[in-house]
């Protein structure tokens, strides 16, 4: 029976430390992406101004920022990750293009022309 609760709380450990270092894995990857954005905020901010606009029937038309958010991602952020990394930005694909988004939306609203 010892060996039972002793096995058993082994198992426990590991799943926790398993869960800590995916957080912090994804806390770096997180942190990778703010640098990316932070370093190109500016073109961001252009090329959203640019494409995010309204069509003839008042319907928001943002496809082509989605896209360049998908390439930004593709190329500022996957050449500095490593293979593990990758995988994470992938498996996190969306969390990560709303983090763009949003941070790119709050550089806009700091513009004196769009207040």
């Amino acid at each position: 029976m010892p060996f039972l609760v002793a096995g058993l709380a082994a198992s426990i450990v590991a799943i926790g430390l398993l869960f800590r270092l995916k957080r912090r894995d994804a806390r770096r990857l997180a942190e990778k992406l703010e640098i990316a954005i932070d370093r190109h905020i500016d073109g961001l901010v252009r090329v959203r101004a640019q494409s995010v606009r309204f069509d003839a029937e008042g319907r928001l038309c943002s496809k082509e920022w989605q896209q360049e958010i998908e390439r930004f991602l593709d190329s500022q952020l996957s050449s500095t990750l490593s293979a593990r990394e990758l995988r994470q930005l992938e498996a996190r694909r969306a969390r990560f293009v709303c983090l763009v988004a949003d941070r790119v939306a709050a550089g806009v609203a700091r513009l004196p022309v769009y207040q």
